[in-house]
């Protein structure tokens, strides 16, 4: 059966599972009849995501609408999900007409930079450093400049949500400026159940407003790169229990009781990060997330800093992180949902992964950081083979043996990145027939293509 002859509402559910625009934008040319249903179904672009073309104009925006006969202003319920994050070349005013032109938008991203970005394969939100002078935000990252930002004034920003204030169910605004943020404008958040403020500018005091005006209804909340004080982590333990999804940060080892006080209070908790803690003893946190919700938990900091541009050249700079001790590990071999794991520096002897990854089949992805200088060389990776159901591991400066490059062979990766090891050919991983993509040291990646070529990118 050819493609197009299927019915139009099978071709449009097809048509949705291509997230890029780009792509979608292939597959119209390939003949008239697709290209015909991309211009007359809007349902087609029930996802609108340009945060991939940062350059991208309100000129080159307007054409694109124009030829897809995606109208503006034209109360389009069939749209659901907006992306504009990076686009900094894009006029405010175009951004809010944008926002504003789709009754049926339920997702907006407004972020400052585009997330993911493929010059450094590490996460986002990793390399701030800045004393918070009485901000909760304490962001500077040095790979991002703040002249290809895309910059939503709050005023604007109040401007969209009040027209869209029903729909709206998920809004990300990373890197925005929200310290005139004020008492009487909270009301725009209430709809809102997904809330990611990571790396945002805003005071103690209208963070703490905003988590008791908005906390309740709160699915997921992302306040990376945001110090909460003791106040402001007793508003998340009161009125944030119903969150499933918490990704926080903090630099002062002495909050350690109140964070974990915080996830005690919240039994639903399934998603967990903690960044930028430089020292401290985690186990009395992890000890409290409820073992039967929780599936995914990153404990990897991540606080080296390099210079921008200058990271080959430059020597790493080492930096005390948490400790991460053997009860804590023991703690996580009772969570059977646990998908995803990341852990970061734990003092931790490598012969006891082995009972964890027997205890936990079921794990998807997994990171581990090892200091350079780790006085412990035995291999960390015994027991791998238990993981049948790994797609994703980051090794950094873990010792690998030829039995662990073996297992890493035979498992169902999709991915693997090596980071700091003696020179490792990967040619060796190649024979892994769902293996996608390779990152070996820090700037070598290796892409598969047509099955069984593989390609440096």
């Amino acid at each position: 059966m050819k493609l197009i002859t299927l019915p139009t509402e099978l071709l449009i559910e097809i048509v949705q599972y291509l997230p890029n625009v780009a792509d979608k934008c292939q597959v119209l040319q390939t003949c008239s009849q697709l290209k015909h249903l991309f211009c007359t179904q809007p349902a087609c672009w029930s996802h609108l995501d340009f945060s991939p073309y940062s350059t991208v104009s309100n000129g080159d925006l307007l054409n694109f609408l124009k030829d897809k006969q995606i109208r503006l202003y034209s109360n389009t319920p069939l749209i659901s999900k907006l992306d504009l994050s990076g686009c900094w070349c894009l006029s405010q005013d175009m951004v809010v007409g944008l926002s504003k032109s789709f009754s049926g938008l339920n997702e907006l991203y407004l972020n400052g930079y585009r997330l993911q970005s493929k010059r450094y394969h590490e996460r986002d939100h990793l390399y701030q450093m800045r004393p918070s002078h009485d901000l909760a935000s304490m962001t500077m990252d040095l790979s991002k400049k703040s002249m290809y930002q895309l910059k939503v004034p709050f005023v604007l920003l109040v401007n969209i949500l009040q027209e869209l204030k029903k729909g709206i169910k998920a809004l990300s605004i990373q890197y925005q400026d929200l310290t005139s943020i004020q008492y009487n404008h909270f009301q725009i958040f209430d709809q809102v159940q997904h809330l990611d403020i990571s790396s945002c500018t805003l005071s103690q005091a209208g963070l703490q407003l905003l988590i008791r005006k908005s906390g309740k209804q709160l699915i997921s909340l992302k306040m990376l790169n945001i110090e909460l004080n003791s106040l402001s982590w007793l508003c998340l333990t009161q009125f944030c229990k119903s969150l499933e999804c918490l990704h926080v940060s903090c630099t002062e080892p002495t909050y350690l009781g109140c964070i974990r006080q915080c996830v005690t209070s919240l039994k639903q908790l399934q998603d967990f990060r903690l960044t930028r803690m430089r020292t401290g003893n985690l186990d009395g946190i992890i000890e409290r997330l409820n073992p039967n919700k929780l599936k995914r938990l990153d404990l990897s900091p991540k606080m080296n800093v390099y210079l921008s541009g200058a990271r080959m050249n430059s020597p790493t700079i080492k930096t005390m992180e948490h400790d991460l001790l053997l009860t804590g590990l023991q703690h996580l071999v009772g969570c059977h949902q646990l998908i995803e794991l990341r852990l970061c520096f734990p003092v931790i002897p490598s012969s006891s992964f082995s009972s964890l990854f027997k205890a936990l089949p079921q794990l998807e992805i997994f990171e581990l950081r090892k200091r350079q200088e780790a006085e412990d060389k035995n291999d960390s990776l015994t027991g791998l083979e238990y993981l049948e159901n790994l797609k994703e591991i980051y090794l950094y400066s873990v010792p690998l043996t030829n039995q662990s490059i073996e297992t890493l062979s035979r498992l169902p990766l999709h991915h693997i990145t090596l980071v700091n090891q003696p020179p490792i050919d990967p040619c060796l991983f190649y024979k892994s027939n769902q293996l996608q993509t390779i990152h070996v040291g820090q700037n070598s990646s290796f892409i598969k293509r047509n099955h069984h070529d593989w390609y440096k990118i």
